[in-house]
């Protein structure tokens, strides 16, 4: 007999049944690697979900997952037995290494005591913003408004500043005018 070691093996059951279908798919499960020598040291159902596509024409699934030990020669015998049992949609079954062991061990102890924990609600959590998020008149982005025009408008608005140029420029060379007169009054 060879060395046990830690698998984990995810499996989506057929969302289809009934609860205790379910119940009845994840408790053979169990029973067949408890038959084969291994020991479950924790079976999570995730519940139902939908999946990101179809598989076998099914859009949701029943997760569940199960961290064991066993021997090496369990995981092929248990892929075997979910390619035989038909309200197993897909499974994956990995090996865990002593760090990835670790890894799951002290997650597990971190979920346990933040359960444990009060929980906080988000919106007591939330606080008004201060420094460079606020918004307010003085540091809002600014936005410039380009309007949509037609030709003719334009055109008007073109003619319109031709012309305000025109009057500006004429009004310029009269105080020109004027300023000369008023040069060579003085002179003389």
């Amino acid at each position: 007999m060879s060395a046990k070691k830690w698998y984990e093996t995810t499996m989506i059951v057929n969302a289809g049944l009934e609860d205790q279908g379910v119940d009845g798919v994840v408790d053979k499960t169990t029973d067949y690697i408890k038959e084969q020598g291994g020991e479950i040291s924790l079976l999570e159902k995730w519940g139902r979900k939908r999946l990101a596509y179809p598989i076998r024409k099914k859009n949701n699934g029943y997760f569940v997952y199960m961290l064991y030990e066993a021997t090496a020669e369990v995981p092929p015998l248990l892929e075997r037995f979910f390619f035989l049992e038909e309200n197993v949609i897909r499974q994956l079954t990995v090996y865990l290494s002593a760090n990835d062991l670790a890894f799951r061990r002290k997650r597990l102890e971190e979920r346990e005591t933040a359960s444990a924990e009060p929980v906080i609600s988000k919106s007591a959590e939330r606080r008004p913003r201060e420094g460079r998020g606020q918004r307010n008149e003085e540091n809002r982005p600014r936005v410039k408004r380009i309007e949509k025009t037609t030709p003719a408008v334009a055109a008007a608005k073109a003619a319109e500043s031709n012309a305000a140029a025109k009057a500006r420029a004429k009004a310029e060379n009269a105080d020109n005018a004027e300023a000369k007169t008023e040069s060579s009054e003085s002179d003389s």
